[in-house]
């Protein structure tokens, strides 16, 4: 999504920027419609692990190690519930839209206030190094507003609201399995006897 704010790239940055403009290349020599989608951080149904630095932080916090960030405090992102992500694309796919298109709940959070939305759904405190060393887009760029407008798309999930209880019921550690059952006696082996002695007996 910060594709959209012009500053300078990361090299992972650069090469979806370069992946943008091979589709561009490719709508215009074969006139077909092309729909790029920027989208805003997601977070959903998923192991911590695979969650990047949503999922380094919550890892941090449960092991009561020390996060480093590599933002100021009051940086903002804009995290965005999968479930809402994938109802916005189906929406502008049927309303047909073209172009670049920016897909954000809107409601942007500085990192601050997301660390404290992470620390109730890991159940700990967040010890954080607040590094500076690089920051986000302004709270005014992570603007949904032209999505919302055209198709009526709204996010039902915030995380500062019910989002953290959403990621605490979805990345919780595994509970341990429980202990095996002994196993019991088979019981078919006395009722194919008795079954045998009725037969006996009434011939």
């Amino acid at each position: 999504m910060e594709l959209s704010w012009g500053n300078a790239l990361t090299p992972r940055q650069a090469a979806l920027a370069a992946g943008e403009l091979s589709c561009r290349a490719g709508r215009d020599h074969g006139k077909l419609p092309l729909l790029i989608i920027r989208l805003a951080y997601l977070y959903g149904r998923a192991a911590p692990e695979d969650m990047g630095l949503m999922g380094s932080m919550l890892q941090a916090i449960r092991e009561g190690r020390t996060i480093r960030c590599p933002y100021h405090p009051q940086d903002c992102i804009d995290m965005m519930h999968a479930a809402d992500a994938a109802r916005g694309i189906y929406r502008m796919i049927l309303h047909g839209m073209q172009g670049t298109q920016l897909l954000a709940s809107g409601y942007p959070l500085p990192i601050k206030t997301v660390c404290r939305c992470l620390e109730q759904a890991a159940g700990g405190t967040a010890r954080v190094e607040w590094l500076g060393q690089r920051h986000t887009m302004p709270a005014e760029c992570f603007d949904g507003r032209a999505v919302k407008t055209e198709t009526g798309w709204m996010p039902y999930t915030l995380l500062q609201d019910s989002g953290w209880q959403l990621i605490r019921e979805e990345t919780l550690p595994s509970r341990p399995a429980a202990p095996a059952k002994e196993p019991q006696p088979s019981r078919l082996g006395p009722l194919l006897r008795r079954m045998g002695e009725t037969l006996v007996l009434f011939v």
